[in-house]
């Protein structure tokens, strides 16, 4: 439930009472008026601010700003922000932003064939979490196109796919440099925690 209310909290978005915003602040209250959920606020608070600060310090801000506006930020019509946006759960605020910082920070610009779809036979595991709001698994799909030796697994996460049995899998086919005959049965057994809300 922290991490829940930590994206739901500090994701940026347009509109103050955007829905995130709304369903945390609902949730809070209803921590209000449990004995038992009121005592976890404080520890609800400092994990928010915690999480909040190491994920913010642990960004070269610097640095993603030179790669996305070399990269990426040059090839966004702002013309299509509102439209590809609309309705989605983090709203259009981060792009803006980044387009706003990227106009006034130093950066290159790659050739137009950089965004061409990689192909090679070299042995490559892509790992996708389901939950994934920023790389989902339709793009893991794109990526595995041009791979004849990929081997995309899903499984149910978020951004970033860790854990001992991602690990034993990802051990394995380093050791092998080859997609053939890993052992999945761990990763397909994992599942989220269930969301429990309170009555």
């Amino acid at each position: 439930m922290i991490e829940l209310l930590l994206l739901l909290a500090l994701a940026p978005q347009d509109d103050a009472r955007g829905p995130q915003r709304e369903l945390c602040a609902r949730l809070l209250e209803r921590a209000e008026d449990d004995d038992r959920l009121r005592l976890r606020q404080a520890e609800l608070t400092e994990a928010l601010l915690t999480s909040n600060r190491r994920v913010r310090n642990g960004i070269a801000w610097g640095t993603l700003m030179c790669i996305t506006g070399s990269e990426d930020l040059w090839r966004v019509d702002p013309d299509e922000i509102g439209p590809a946006c609309a309705g989605t759960f983090l709203g259009e605020t981060r792009i803006r932003q980044q387009l706003a910082v990227a106009a006034i920070w130093p950066h290159g610009r790659v050739d137009e064939s950089f965004a061409e779809p990689v192909r090679s036979d070299v042995p490559v595991l892509l790992w996708s979490g389901t939950h994934d709001p920023s790389t989902t698994p339709a793009w893991g799909e794109v990526a595995a196109q041009g791979l004849s030796n990929g081997f995309h697994v899903v499984i149910p996460s978020g951004h970033g796919v860790f854990g001992p049995a991602v690990r034993r899998v990802d051990e394995t086919f380093l050791e092998a440099a080859s997609t053939r005959d890993l052992d999945l049965s761990e990763v397909r057994a994992l599942k989220l925690p269930p969301l429990v809300l309170p009555d």
